[in-house]
Formats: structure tokens, C-alpha cells, sequence
């Protein structure tokens, strides 16, 4: 992930995630990439974002969007907000790329201030693609999404679960993503909505990302 390659982006608003910000809060996003999901927030809730990655590149954009933003690789950088404490930080689509993700929970909640919470989405091993496929014996990483060739972890929803009690979090509300289909037609829109339905009805089967608030203990 050193390498800068635009086309990686995170140019798209997980709606989930967004949709568990408070209006008016102070919060860090941690991988913030180029500042896409920041920007929302502040523009939109009236949030101050900093924002921290180890993409020197992507900073340089996150910087012209949001409130204060640092390089800091995450699993071994001091943190570079000395002082400063949050109403909410996120991990977006993060904690699959590192390799001691619950050590990175514990340390950040020393960051929270009193009464805030976290917001993590992780993807979904165990979605039923992921599961029909190796039932054929494949395993194939992707440029993005659940395989993407980046993630060193892999979670299903109840391994996602057995970290957060490990890193001393509670859970206060768990959200299912059905994933990004494009919808431009009717056709599209039903078969959206009939996963999306699927995605409700059996979560650990269909959902592609598990949505997270959690809480310190």
C-alpha cells in the first residue's frame, strides 16, 4: 500500500458508515485515504475529520478536504495527534490490511473521548461467493473487494465479534452491506433489492461487509 496508485483510491461513501456519525463530531479516520469519506462528513454533519495513512500521496489530497491529517503508518508509527481526543474513530475497510489489528484497537481507544465509540467495517469472508468458489477449490485475489490482494486477515462475522471482546469493545449496533451493484435500470434495481433482502434475512451468508459500533468496556 506504499506505492501510490490513484486508481485505489476510496473515492465512494460507505452510506453505512456515514450513517452512524453523529452531526458535530470530532472524529479521526483512520486510513483516510484521499479524505472522500471526510469531506462527506464535514460538509454534510458539520464533523472536524483528521485523518491519518501511511500514503504520503493520498495525504496531500486528504489535506486540501479536511480538518488535520498525518502520514502515520498504523501498526508502528506514534500517533501524531498527541493530545487530541474523538467523539468517533473509524477504521474503514482497514483493519484487514494490517497485522495485529486488535493491538491496533486496544492502543486507539486511548484516543476516544469520554462517551465515543468506534466505527469498523471489515468484509466478509464468508459470503456465499467466497464459499461457493472454494467449494470448487478457488482462491483468487482481486483487486478490490472481500479478495482483495492487499488484506492480510480475513474475517467472518463471529471471528469479527471474538476481536473486538478480545480488544475490550463492545458492540451496540451491527449494519450489513449487500455490496456495490450498479443500478441504473429496473432490472438492476430488483435484483439489488432482492439481495439486499437476502442480505437482511441471512447476514452471515450474503452480507460482503459487517458495519461495527463499538464501544470501550
Amino acid at each position: 500500500m506504499n506505492n501510490f496508485n490513484e486508481t485505489r483510491l476510496y473515492k465512494q461513501i460507505n452510506t453505512q458508515v456515514a450513517g452512524l456519525v453523529k452531526p458535530d463530531s470530532k472524529l479521526l479516520d483512520v486510513g483516510c485515504s484521499a479524505g472522500t469519506l471526510g469531506g462527506y462528513l464535514i460538509a454534510n454533519k458539520n464533523c472536524r475529520v483528521y485523518g491519518v495513512d501511511n500514503n504520503p500521496q493520498a495525504i496531500n489530497l486528504a489535506a486540501a478536504v479536511l480538518t488535520a491529517v498525518a502520514v502515520m503508518n498504523i501498526g508502528s508509527d506514534p500517533f501524531p495527534f498527541r493530545g487530541e481526543l474523538f467523539d468517533i474513530i473509524i477504521f474503514g475497510d482497514v483493519l484487514e490490511h494490517l497485522t495485529d489489528p486488535q493491538s491496533v484497537l486496544m492502543q486507539f481507544q486511548d484516543y476516544l473521548a469520554p462517551g465515543g465509540y468506534m466505527i469498523v467495517s471489515l468484509p466478509n469472508i464468508a459470503n456465499i461467493i467466497i464459499r461457493l468458489k472454494l467449494l470448487f477449490g478457488k482462491w483468487e485475489y482481486k483487486e478490490y473487494g472481500i479478495m482483495d490482494a492487499t488484506h492480510l486477515r480475513f474475517f467472518t462475522r463471529q471471528s469479527s465479534i471474538d476481536m473486538f471482546n478480545k480488544a475490550g469493545l463492545q458492540i451496540q449496533e451491527i449494519k450489513t452491506e449487500a455490496g456495490v451493484f450498479v443500478k441504473d435500470n429496473l432490472a438492476e434495481k430488483f435484483l439489488h433489492g432482492i439481495y439486499r433482502l437476502f442480505c437482511t434475512l441471512f447476514p452471515r451468508l450474503f452480507a460482503t461487509q459487517f458495519i461495527f459500533k463499538l464501544v470501550p468496556e
